[in-house]
């Protein structure tokens, strides 16, 4: 496929993407979110959009495509955003009602860890940027902040079995 082909089909995507999730909300129904707080030695992945608030830093995150397991999602909208692909240890430490103009969206929060330093890996992302959770910059949006909590507070709460299985209390 030519380059400019490419380029055709992903914009053809982005479009009918956008207008499933519009007649959605339209239709009075919900959609599927994620998040996904990632860190990196102490650090959070943040990142600021090309579009809309473009000085809000957020989590990297998107759209639950259709028949699509949110973590797959997850892990799909980190690596779209952020090139990052070696996500371990995934888990589910947040969910939360999102209201829009055209509905609501439902939001799954998950954290991983990662070795890999990520880069701005799509032309809806301006920038990223590793943080410490302790001295967020103060463009951070209260939601992330929000999230980043929850995480900390399921990773303070999280034990080990003697067979080796984490579980959250």
């Amino acid at each position: 496929m030519t380059g400019f082909a490419y380029r055709l089909a992903f914009a053809a995507f982005g479009i009918w993407r956008a207008v499933n999730h519009r007649l959605i909300g339209i239709l009075g129904g919900r959609t599927l979110g994620v998040r996904m707080v990632v860190t990196r030695n102490g650090a959070v992945c943040l990142i600021r959009h090309s579009y809309g608030d473009r000085c809000a830093w957020m989590l990297p995150g998107g759209a639950v495509d259709w028949r699509e397991p949110p973590e797959i999602a997850a892990a799909r909208e980190t690596a779209e955003e952020v090139g990052i692909t070696d996500l371990r240890h995934l888990r589910i430490v947040d969910a939360y009602r999102h209201r829009l103009n055209w509905g609501e969206d439902i939001v799954i929060v998950y954290a991983a860890e990662t070795e890999e330093k990520g880069m701005a890996n799509s032309a809806e992302i301006a920038e990223i940027r590793w943080a410490d959770p302790d001295q967020l910059p103060e463009a951070t949006t209260a939601r992330t902040r929000r999230a980043i909590q929850a995480a900390r507070d399921a990773d303070d709460r999280a034990t080990v079995s003697r067979d080796g299985a984490t579980s959250l209390i």
